[in-house]
């Protein structure tokens, strides 16, 4: 059964703020709204595990409902790796419909792929489905600020292209949209945030996980922002920022205007 922790004065006000701040993104960019029924895909981590709390915390206080759901995919080949238990025991604290589903992954198919490729696209594929079963036209996952600068990172120079995590993507023609609240919070804020509410549920380490490219390009941006407080705002707001007559000629033959 899931408890609330007793908090201090300072800890509450954390707390709270952390929580407007996600509501501030969700109007601003109009992620949840109506009537919307929003399925969180949870691994157990802190991340999507905070997510949970802070959506049922706010449809509270809302002055619109929406309803809100739980999904947490387990691969049979591989050990479980967070205490499902512990999910559905937040999921029923808040009341929230939590969704326990198994898939299988065939590891040896393609070995050109993989296996963490393999998996989180076997995972993902058996949400995106649930999404639609379950009659929700939201899914939400926990990204934040961290995850968008690293991806922008990684697309720049391992891809070509500039690209990231944006905070809304129609999905399949609009069947649904998959959404990122917390695309304005730091890991740091969403780490302690989850220590303060005991809220992770990962119990091991996935055996197939390595050192990847993602985890060198965290390392470096960590390095960076540690040189200025206000870097990773930077590097997080400037693909909304490019001056187009500074770029490349193809772009601005395409016509895109940017920003002055």
């Amino acid at each position: 059964m899931y408890q609330i922790k007793t908090l201090t004065r300072g800890q509450r006000t954390f707390v709270n703020k952390l929580r407007k701040k996600v509501s501030k993104t969700i109007y601003q960019q109009r992620l949840i709204e109506d009537s919307d029924c929003v399925l969180v895909g949870v691994s157990g981590g802190k991340d999507s595990m905070a997510l949970v709390d802070i959506l049922a915390s706010l449809r509270k206080s809302f002055p619109f409902k929406f309803d809100l759901k739980v999904a947490h995919i387990v691969v049979r080949q591989l050990p479980q790796l967070a205490d499902a238990d512990k999910i559905k025991a937040l999921c029923d604290f808040h009341g929230i419909e939590f969704n326990r589903i198994e898939v299988d992954i065939d590891f040896k198919r393609d070995p050109s792929l993989s296996p963490c490729f393999k998996c989180a696209w076997g995972r993902r594929s058996r949400l995106f489905r649930l999404t639609e079963e379950l009659g929700c036209n939201k899914l939400a996952f926990g990204h934040h600020m961290d995850d968008a600068n690293e991806t922008l990172i990684m697309n720049i120079l391992f891809n070509g292209e500039i690209s990231s995590l944006p905070y809304s993507v129609e999905m399949f023609e609009g069947k649904f949209h998959l959404i990122r609240p917390m695309l304005e919070v730091e890991d740091k804020d969403v780490a302690y945030y989850a220590n303060l509410l005991d809220l992770k549920a990962e119990t091991r380490r996935c055996p197939n996980t390595k050192t990847n490219r993602r985890d060198y390009i965290r390392k470096m941006l960590n390095e960076f922002y540690e040189i200025h407080p206000g870097l990773k705002r930077n590097v997080f707001r400037a693909p909304q920022k490019y001056i187009a007559k500074y770029l490349p000629l193809p772009l601005q033959a395409a016509g895109i205007e940017g920003n002055e």
